[in-house]
């Protein structure tokens, strides 16, 4: 997904601390939605689950930068069943699942941690990454034009992008499947994977389908 907003006031760090601050300090975020975190390497750690991280057209996740530069390597980060609007720069990802990165994630180590059942956008540079998209629908495909065709259709798609909207960070209707049913246990990707949307969508329509009268079908209309 190409994320094409203005940076706006909002989109100043919702959590910030400087190299000279706390280095043994950890970060926890859970069930939450913020703007951009400029945090260290320094620190400890930062660990972030069933939440939103929106860096607008900028970085999401990131140190402070310094005086003339961007990007600087935030800290080792963990991140379970969030979605990122943003990039990423991080000095380790020691792990991430079923999250939805939107822009590019850029790892200063990629020797340690992990990325599974993820959405990653080409470019990344991060350590192994399993069952994440568009990695696994590309394998073993060697044709360029058909890798363009695959890239272009698998990325994530969202009823809005912007905070205060309704649909939020919410999966559109027409994102790919391979996203919508992309985490390992089947469920949706990112921040709503707790509401097993796909396994909930399945069951409704396997009971309706025993009761419906002939020639009747059935549709499914989402709320944002």
């Amino acid at each position: 997904m190409t994320d094409e907003r203005e940076p706006s006031p909002e989109s100043r760090p919702s959590i910030g601390a400087s190299d000279d601050g706390y280095p043994g300090m950890s970060v926890c975020i859970t069930h939450s939605i913020v703007g951009p975190l400029q945090l260290p390497s320094s620190i400890a750690g930062l660990r972030i689950s069933d939440s939103i991280i929106d860096g607008g057209a900028g970085y999401a996740i990131s140190a402070a930068p310094l005086p003339g530069a961007t990007g600087q390597y935030g800290p080792a980060t963990v991140l379970e069943r969030s979605t990122v609007f943003g990039a990423v720069a991080v000095h380790t990802l020691e792990a991430a699942r079923d999250t939805i990165f939107t822009a590019n994630v850029m790892v200063q180590r990629q020797q340690l941690g992990f990325l599974c059942y993820c959405y990653v956008p080409e470019g990344s540079v991060t350590p192994q990454r399993f069952n994440c998209q568009p990695d696994s629908s590309l394998r073993g495909v060697d044709s360029s034009a058909r890798r363009s065709q695959i890239t272009s259709r698998i990325q994530p798609s969202f009823t809005s992008a912007v905070y205060g909207e309704p649909g939020y960070a919410q999966l559109s209707v027409g994102c790919p499947d391979e996203i919508k049913a992309g985490a390992e246990d089947g469920s949706e990707m990112g921040v709503f994977h707790h509401l097993r949307q796909p396994q909930r969508v399945a069951r409704l329509v396997t009971v309706l389908d025993e009761y419906l009268r002939h020639g009747l079908e059935v549709g499914v209309i989402y709320a944002s």
